[in-house]
């Protein structure tokens, strides 16, 4: 910088979220600030009229056609970073200048709604404080639109078809990209943090990379062929919530982390591989739903439903089956929560003998047929209750050959060198008892373990 524009340097964020009085302090009587963004300072024209604004374009547009004219040339340099300090809607004089607009800084809202001869519109380097707006269904619109290392501090509302939007090394803030009624376009995003909101839209392709996701709402979407959510990261305290997507063809979905807050209803991605184990690494929390400090079982249960069918479709059985242990959990919890809304005899029952019963046989006994380690522990602890009784049941008896008759009972092996007296029935019908428990604990151990291991 010269010294003529040596002066206090501003960062960026300080510049695109001052309020109105801030504002006006930080460009009263200037011409010129110093910007700092990325630890790189850069000297910034301040414009403050339309005529000015007009001026600047034109200037800038000479500049870089000398420029291309002749390279042997020693153009003298101009300035072409702004900080443009008016509303922009677009008009015919700067219509070429949005081909390829950079180093700009719009502090006031900007109406790219109107486009002559554009076949696509390119901003790098380009930052906005208050809301943009690209489209107007009315007239015809350019074919594509690239955003590249620009800041959004506000909105970015498209609303009309963009053949292909192209977005790199952006951030979008506050209310971020909204996408409404948009017909057969393509977008995708690349190493940017976002938020984005597509609602009533029919898509060719959605992809975003390598993302840091502040937000994501898709509703009443449908995704034509690619639909690829990879090496991204959901924020803590983000939020994605899909709410019928219908995609019919090929797609992955591939989180690094999911630190936020997941909510699914009515997806449909048959052909899309999606990495479960990345969003077992939280032990699924983030697709618990919560309204306050209490659990929405409903839209719980329906994560974890569209989960189930995702996860059926991975190698490892082991997901689809931990899956299956929460569904039945999440049930019954649900089942149980409904039920302390009632009244009458029917409440009690449930309450003090059905859910208890249920949670105790099914839960933890045999793990609704998810997890064999249940099973076998509930099998250790028969053997082991039943050698306790036979203790105190047979006469001269040891711990050890107490333990060794359940479990030959239990395995319904049955040597014969250890039995009951023949006058002792109790003790007869006990043993028929634990035999019984044996070949039906087994049974649900070995299923347990097939479902589990067995391709």
């Amino acid at each position: 910088m010269t010294g003529q524009l040596q002066q206090d340097v501003i960062n960026l964020d300080t510049l695109l979220n001052a309020n109105e009085q801030k504002l006006t302090t930080l460009l009263a009587s200037k011409q010129h600030l110093s910007i700092c963004h990325h630890d790189d300072i850069y000297s910034y024209v301040i414009i403050n009229k339309p005529e000015d604004f007009s001026l600047h374009i034109k200037a800038m547009t000479l500049h870089e056609s000398k420029q291309r004219q002749s390279k042997a040339l020693v153009i003298e340099p101009y300035n072409i970073r702004a900080i443009v300090n008016i509303e922009i809607n677009v008009n015919i004089e700067i219509e070429n200048w949005l081909n390829n607009c950079s180093g700009t800084i719009f502090l006031r809202k900007v109406h790219l709604n109107r486009y002559e001869n554009n076949q696509y519109l390119y901003f790098t380097n380009c930052h906005f404080r208050e809301w943009v707006s690209f489209g107007n269904s009315q007239v015809k619109q350019p074919q594509r639109l690239h955003l590249e290392s620009c800041t959004f501090q506000n909105l970015l509302n498209i609303v009309s078809t963009f053949e292909f939007i192209d977005i790199s090394r952006t951030v979008i803030k506050g209310q971020g990209l909204m996408l409404q009624n948009i017909t057969g376009g393509q977008l995708a995003i690349r190493d940017s943090d976002i938020t984005i909101n597509i609602q009533n839209s029919e898509l060719k392709k959605f992809i975003i990379s390598k993302c840091k996701i502040e937000n994501l709402f898709v509703f009443r979407t449908f995704i034509d062929r690619a639909f690829d959510i990879s090496h991204a990261t959901l924020k803590k305290n983000g939020y994605l919530k899909i709410d019928e997507l219908l995609h019919s063809g090929s797609g992955r979905i591939d989180f690094e982390d999911i630190k936020g807050r997941v909510q699914l209803s009515e997806v449909n991605l048959s052909n899309t591989t999606v990495n479960i184990a990345t969003m077992t690494e939280r032990n699924y929390e983030p697709f618990y739903v919560k309204q306050g400090n209490s659990v929405d079982y409903s839209s719980t249960l329906m994560n974890f439903n569209i989960l189930h069918t995702w996860a059926k479709n991975c190698e490892e059985k082991k997901y689809s089956l931990d899956i299956e242990f929460i569904i039945g959990k999440l049930s019954r919890q649900r089942a149980q929560n409904e039920n302390d809304k009632k009244s009458g005899v029917a409440k009690w029952f449930n309450k003090l003998i059905r859910y208890p019963l249920h949670w105790v046989i099914y839960e933890k006994a045999l793990g609704y047929f998810c997890k064999w380690q249940n099973i076998l522990f509930t099998i250790l602890s028969t053997i082991t209750i039943f050698a306790v009784i036979y203790l105190f049941s047979f006469k001269d008896t040891t711990p050890v050959k107490s333990l060794y008759f359940s479990l030959i009972t239990f395995t319904t092996v049955g040597y014969g060198d250890i039995s009951p007296e023949k006058d002792n029935s109790l003790l007869m019908l006990t043993a028929g008892i634990e035999g019984l428990l044996g070949v039906i604990l087994i049974s649900f151990l070995t299923v347990t373990i097939v479902r589990r291991y067995v391709k």
